[in-house]
């Protein structure tokens, strides 16, 4: 509960940078409820499906231009999320701009490791820095801003209408089987005594990998995905075992007698990394909903955070009378497909061969060979 502490500093602060007039904010308890957002004169309103990195970007970029916005959250805030909680590149950038890096707890990150069973790479510098801060306190953060700032949010509200004309669906992941029947769950968990040996290391494995990353106040969050086997209620209850599967050396000493936050185990099943097009939907979509990037590229939160950013000034032209949904959901498919495209197909193939026993060893090897390897495949996935 440390990281709430921050809230009020941070809202009065983002509040200031997006130039939000402060006297029409509502609190969070009380933007619960069943009241719908009636638009002022002209303007159309916008809902919004899903409540996370995407969904709540969204919300506070269209407030700041005054549009009314409702957002449908099926949980509530503060809670924990599946994620590497990872960010860097371009959406790294828009945490810096309202203020979330300065006033929320969290790790810069500079350096990287690769293992598997064949091995480890040197410890690696991180082309750019990143920073690791932990979505319970993060996206409490964006949800109260957006609160604050005038939206309105519906918390333990899912969304079962059809995603008609003003509609955005930020749900995340789709339920998708796979062409080629692979699907993978998802896990994450904070521990304590449990020291990487740099700021992020990344497990590989046949069944899958994980990725274990520095977080204030001496804790870690290991996070990774597996091919989906069994019963995934079965899994959820032995994730120790789990996780010790798939880490290797130190770690997995470590990891075994590691004090585990339970509070924080999460989980998702049904994940499918196979690779979409943004312009394959006919729906408003944003984030992971458009297509979920290969966790370990550490691309996905600021991919969410660049849909928010593109969609945002198009649906201010709807809700204004300018432009017609059509042509908005069109524009915005249109332009995630030619933002996302090259790091969606590089991250592809570098899933691919991480994950076979025919070329993970390659990987390595060529990585311990050729360090600047790394900066490449940081690029290229950015």
């Amino acid at each position: 509960m440390k990281c709430l502490r921050f809230a009020s500093s941070l809202v009065l602060e983002l509040c200031r940078r997006l130039a939000i007039d402060k006297s029409k904010a509502v609190h969070l308890g009380s933007a619960i409820g069943d009241g719908r957002v009636r638009c002022r004169g002209v303007l159309r309103p916008i809902q919004i499906a899903g409540g996370g990195l995407a969904g709540l970007t969204l919300g506070i970029l269209l407030r700041r231009k005054e549009i009314p916005v409702e957002i449908w959250e099926a949980g509530s805030y503060p809670r924990h999320r599946v994620c590497g909680e990872f960010v860097s590149g371009r959406g790294l950038a828009l945490l810096a701009e309202w203020g979330l890096v300065e006033h929320l707890p969290g790790c810069w990150m500079n350096s990287v490791r690769l293992i598997s069973e064949n091995g480890a790479t040197n410890q690696m510098a991180l082309p750019d820095r990143a920073w690791s801060v932990s979505r319970y306190s993060l996206d409490h953060a964006l949800a109260t801003c957006f609160v604050e700032a005038g939206g309105q949010l519906f918390q333990n509200r899912r969304w079962t209408e059809e995603f008609r004309e003003g509609v955005v669906r930020a749900t995340g992941r789709r339920l998708k089987k796979a062409s080629d029947g692979k699907t993978y769950n998802g896990f994450k968990v904070h521990a304590r005594n449990l020291a990487p040996s740099t700021d992020l290391e990344l497990h590989f494995s046949a069944s899958g990998y994980v990725g274990v990353s520095r977080l204030p106040d001496g804790e870690a969050n290991i996070c990774g995905i597996f091919r989906a086997k069994g019963n995934f209620k079965d899994t959820r209850s032995a994730h120790r075992d789990f996780f010790e599967r798939v880490l290797f050396g130190r770690t997995k000493t470590e990891f075994s007698k590691a004090a585990l936050n339970e509070k924080s185990f999460c989980g998702v099943a049904g994940i499918s990394l196979e690779r979409a097009s943004a312009t394959e939907a006919n729906e408003c979509r944003i984030g992971d909903s458009i297509c979920m990037i290969p966790p370990f590229t550490g691309n996905g939160m600021s991919l969410a955070l660049e849909s928010a950013q593109i969609a945002a000034p198009l649906l201010v032209g709807y809700a204004r009378g300018d432009l017609e949904w059509r042509a908005v959901r069109r524009k915005i498919s249109q332009t995630c497909h030619s933002a996302f495209r090259r790091r969606l197909w590089f991250s592809s193939i570098l899933q691919k061969l991480a994950v076979s026993p025919h070329y993970r060893g390659l990987i390595l090897s060529s990585f311990k060979t050729f360090p600047k390897l790394l900066e490449l495949c940081f690029r290229v996935t950015r």
